[in-house]
């Protein structure tokens, strides 16, 4: 089965610094196949017969022991995460005023849980128009402004469930490296 695997919080500020090339050679000798990285912030395809709880558990302690770094990742299989890439969570026209709005950055944005949050509701828009809708355990960002201005994005990382964000054009490429390997 291929799995995209988002590793959580690697190579972000100087901290858990990882090369993926070392990765891809660590996950290689695990046992993974077909590894395949999508630059340094920890995007992984890989093939693997093991379930996806499987897997998450053992990059996780590969991560640990060989590299000494405890972080958590976050795990799909390739049908899935061609649902989230497809899953058009706004109109058209909502995502093209954000995009002339936001002149600082990407607009449009995957949070990633391993459990979706009780916290978190069906969607919302802020005074700043920043929006959000959530499906499975993914939610969807609009944003008006740069992530790192966000408040409505910073919220919904904060709600006490392991997250990762990616933006849409790295989910689109991860995503062409995963359907590249089916």
């Amino acid at each position: 089965m291929i799995y995209i695997v988002l590793i959580r919080g690697v190579n972000v500020g100087g901290k858990n610094k990882l090369k993926m090339e070392d990765l891809k050679l660590a996950l290689l000798a695990s046992g993974f196949e077909r590894v395949k990285t999508y630059i340094q912030s920890g995007n992984v395809v890989l093939k693997s017969s093991d379930d996806e709880a499987s897997v998450k558990m053992k990059i996780e302690s590969l991560l640990l022991k060989t590299f000494g770094i405890a972080t958590e990742c976050l795990v799909r299989t390739y049908e899935a995460f061609e649902g989230i890439y497809r899953y058009e969570a706004f109109k058209t026209t909502e995502v093209q005023q954000a995009i002339l709005k936001n002149t600082k950055g990407e607009s449009q944005y995957i949070l990633f849980y391993n459990q979706m949050p009780t916290t978190i509701e069906d969607g919302c828009e802020d005074a700043a128009g920043d929006k959000y809708s959530r499906r499975n355990r993914e939610v969807y960002l609009l944003l008006q402004q740069s992530i790192r201005d966000s408040k409505l994005a910073v919220m919904l990382q904060k709600q006490g469930e392991t997250c990762t964000a990616r933006n849409l054009k790295t989910v689109g490429k991860i995503f062409e490296l995963a359907e590249k390997m089916k």
